[in-house]
C-alpha cells in the first residue's frame, strides 16, 4: 500500500532529472577521454623505443671507440719495445783511418775467453758477454797484441843500445851505464829492443843476469830486484830510444789502462748500461787485435790501414759514440712513452663514454619495458 505524501511525485521526478544528469555526466567524461589515453601511451611507447635505439648507437660508436683505443695502444707498445739500444760497430770507426773495402780479413779463431770460461757462460747463444770488469780487462789484452804487433817490426829493426838509466833503479844499482849493449839476458841471446821486451816480460824473475857489450868490452851484470817485485821491463830501469808511437805494452801495463779506464770512462755510463759498454768494447778491440796479425806478416806494415789506428783516440771515440746513442735510446724512449700515455688517456675516455652509454642504454630498456605493460 503505497504512501500518499503531499508533493510526493514532484520530488520523484526531481530525483530521476538528478540521476539522469549524473549518468550523462560520467558517461561525457569517460568515453572521450578514452581516445587520447591510447594515444598518449603509443605515443609514450614509441619515445621509449626510439631512445633506446639511439642510446644502442652511442653504445656501438662507444664501443667502436674502445678499440680503436686498444688497437693504437698495441701500437705503441710495439713500437716502444722496437727501440734498442745498439752499440756502435768498428766498421763505423774504421772509415776515419781510411780502410777500404778490401781491407784485411777479420780473423775469428781467437778467442775472448778459456775453455772453462766460455763452458760457464754457454747459455748465452745470441750475444756472448762476460761481466764488465772482465770485459773491460780483456779489451785492453786485445788493444795491448795490437800495440805489440804494430810495433813489432819496428822494434825488431832497433838495436839494445841502453838510452836512459831510471834512479834508484835495479839497472843503476848493478852498475849498467848509458850507452851500453844488451847481448844476452840469462844466458839467451838478445839482438834487438823486441827482444829485450819479450825476455824480461815473458818470465820475470827476482834476478837478471846482463851480459853486455860496453865500448866493444863484453862484461856480465847481475841485475836484483830492490823492491821485493819481480824485474821486469817496467821496472828494471832501462829503457831505449824509440820512434814516436812505437811501444812495447806489459802485462802491467795492461792492468794499470785498465784501471784507469774504468775509473774515467765506464764510470760515466750508467749503471745499467755498463756491461753492454763493456762487452761492446771487448768485441770491437778483438776485432782489431785480429785485423792487426797482418801486421807482423808483411814487410810493409805501414801500408794496411789498421796500423793507422791511434788507440786512445779509438777509446775517446768509443765512449762518445757509446754516450750519443745512449742518449738518443733514451729520448726515443720517452718519446714513446708519452705516445702511450697519450692513448692510454684516449683509451681512459674511450671507457668513460662506452660506461654512459651502458647507463643510458640500461635506462632506455627499463623505460621501454615499463610502458610496454600499460
Amino acid at each position: 500500500m503505497a504512501l500518499s505524501v503531499p508533493g510526493m511525485s514532484k520530488i520523484e521526478e526531481i530525483l530521476k532529472k538528478v540521476s539522469a544528469k549524473i549518468e550523462s555526466s560520467v558517461t561525457n567524461d569517460v568515453e572521450p577521454t578514452s581516445q587520447p589515453l591510447d594515444w598518449m601511451s603509443r605515443l609514450k611507447t614509441s619515445i621509449s623505443f626510439k631512445l633506446m635505439l639511439l642510446a644502442g648507437f652511442f653504445l656501438m660508436i662507444a664501443l667502436l671507440f674502445l678499440l680503436s683505443s686498444s688497437f693504437r695502444l698495441v701500437n705503441a707498445v710495439a713500437e716502444y719495445n722496437k727501440v734498442e739500444l745498439i752499440a756502435p760497430k768498428l766498421e763505423d770507426y774504421l772509415p776515419s783511418v781510411n780502410l777500404d773495402e778490401k781491407g784485411t780479413n777479420l780473423a775469428s779463431n781467437e778467442q775472448v775467453l778459456s775453455d772453462k770460461e766460455e763452458a760457464a757462460n754457454a747459455d748465452s747463444k745470441k750475444t756472448f758477454e762476460v761481466e764488465k770488469d772482465m770485459a773491460i780487462d780483456k779489451a785492453f789484452e786485445f788493444l795491448a797484441k795490437f800495440e805489440n804487433r804494430k810495433s813489432q817490426k819496428t822494434l825488431m829493426s832497433i838495436r839494445p843500445v841502453i838510452s836512459n838509466i831510471q834512479r834508484s833503479s835495479a839497472a843503476e844499482d848493478a852498475g849498467v851505464q848509458i850507452g851500453d849493449m844488451i847481448l844476452k839476458i840469462n844466458g839467451a841471446p838478445i839482438e834487438s829492443v823486441y827482444g829485450y821486451y819479450l825476455a824480461t816480460t815473458d818470465k820475470p824473475s827476482m834476478e837478471l843476469s846482463l851480459d853486455i857489450d860496453r865500448k866493444g868490452k863484453v862484461s856480465s851484470i847481475k841485475l836484483i830486484s830492490n823492491t821485493n817485485l819481480p824485474l821486469s821491463s817496467n821496472n828494471v830501469g832501462i829503457s831505449f830510444v824509440l820512434p814516436n808511437g812505437i811501444g812495447y805494452v806489459t802485462q802491467e801495463d795492461v792492468k794499470k789502462l785498465s784501471t784507469e779506464y774504468k775509473e774515467s770512462f765506464l764510470s760515466t755510463i750508467p749503471l745499467d748500461r755498463q756491461k753492454l759498454f763493456a762487452n761492446n768494447l771487448m768485441r770491437m778491440t778483438q776485432k782489431i787485435s785480429n785485423e792487426s796479425q797482418i801486421l807482423t806478416t808483411t814487410s810493409t806494415p805501414s801500408n794496411y790501414p789498421i796500423a793507422k789506428l791511434k788507440t786512445p783516440a779509438f777509446l775517446d771515440w768509443q765512449h762518445q759514440k757509446f754516450m750519443e746513442i745512449i742518449d738518443r735510446f733514451y729520448n726515443q724512449r720517452r718519446e714513446k712513452e708519452s705516445h702511450i700515455m697519450a692513448t692510454l688517456s684516449s683509451l681512459g675516455d674511450a671507457l668513460t663514454a662506452l660506461a654512459a652509454a651502458a647507463i643510458v642504454s640500461i635506462c632506455a630498456v627499463m623505460y621501454f619495458v615499463f610502458f610496454s605493460k600499460k
